[in-house]
């Protein structure tokens, strides 16, 4: 058996026998590490008397592998200015390390130098340019992000791939820039709403759903009934109607579990204040299941009574 490990030396990836190893092959010969001598668990090979190599002194007349590098000093333990400098010089991004990654590049250094990759990392991380990938977008960026994400929370659609991918997509963005933007933007959402209010929401949605009313009527009448604003209606109620996807856990449930998740959480509504607990916490205690099945089973009934969207030319104004 061999274990993967990772060397303290030069960062790189090896296999060894003992999991105690912690410098590779090649760090151990250039500083003079002994290596234990791998020992086999398997039982020895049965050799035939004609075939038994006569014992002696080894053979002499090999050939020199030449100078061994145990004279070289093992590295610093202190990342020096000369050390620093010699990284930096080192680095040839239109050269040599042309066309690596940063990590095989940076290992690439570490080796020549001989020192620590994790050095090379912190060195050149003040060299190379920022990763396009990690900086914000602009502000008109970031409108067009927020308009095309409100355009598909107005009538609760979701396309293939996930809103952020498709957004990210359509911009030639990196999803997480888009991301960033939009975690953003719901931290400060989020807050608009306390918890009695997003109860009484989802209490009117259910009672109006049964109407055949179309999306954007449901909207009006939930929004009116619980005096909100037309916006903050259309944002919580598209955060409980759920991807479709979230609702596959539900299928480990059977189906008088998924009976009674759906008759407690009427009765649920029926009252006029939520109870301390959440609903997942109640649900999951009351039935011995996972928060996470009774969530994916809300949401599959919730999903059940919701009636077809009027389209993103039908968008709520956003206040």
């Amino acid at each position: 058996m061999t274990y993967r490990r990772t060397c303290e030396r030069c960062g790189g990836t090896f296999f060894a026998p003992d999991r105690k190893l912690s410098v590779c092959s090649k760090c151990a010969k250039r500083l003079g590490v002994a290596r234990p001598a791998h020992t086999s668990t398997h039982p020895p090979r049965s050799v035939s008397p004609g075939t038994q190599r006569p014992t002696g002194a080894r053979p002499t007349n090999r050939p020199s592998r030449g100078p061994t590098a145990q004279n070289h000093p093992p590295p610093g333990e202190v990342l020096t200015d000369e050390v620093r400098q010699a990284i930096r010089q080192a680095y040839d991004p239109d050269g040599r390390h042309a066309g690596l990654s940063d990590s095989a590049a940076n290992g690439r250094i570490a080796c020549d130098l001989k020192v620590r990759r994790g050095w090379v990392a912190e060195v050149l991380a003040s060299v190379r340019p920022p990763d396009p990938s990690s900086l914000p977008p602009s502000e008109p960026v970031c409108q067009e992000i927020l308009r095309r994400y409100q355009a598909y929370v107005a009538c609760n659609e979701r396309p293939p791939g996930g809103r952020h991918r498709t957004i990210a997509r359509e911009l030639g963005l990196c999803q997480r820039q888009v991301s960033a933007v939009l975690r953003a933007w719901r931290q400060e959402e989020s807050g608009r709403l306390s918890r009695q209010q997003r109860f009484d929401i989802e209490r009117a949605f259910w009672e109006a759903a049964g109407e055949g009313l179309r999306w954007r009527e449901l909207l009006r009448r939930v929004a009116d009934s619980t005096s909100q604003s037309l916006w903050s209606v259309t944002l919580w109620l598209d955060q409980l109607l759920e991807d479709p996807k979230a609702a596959a856990p539900a299928d480990s449930l059977s189906p008088e579990a998924r009976d009674e998740v759906e008759a407690f959480y009427r009765r649920y509504l029926q009252a006029d204040h939520p109870p301390e607990a959440s609903l997942h916490e109640l649900l999951a205690e009351r039935l011995g299941v996972a928060p996470k099945q009774v969530f994916a089973a809300l949401v599959a009934c919730r999903l059940r009574y919701r009636p077809a969207g009027t389209g993103i030319a039908d968008e709520p104004s956003r206040p």
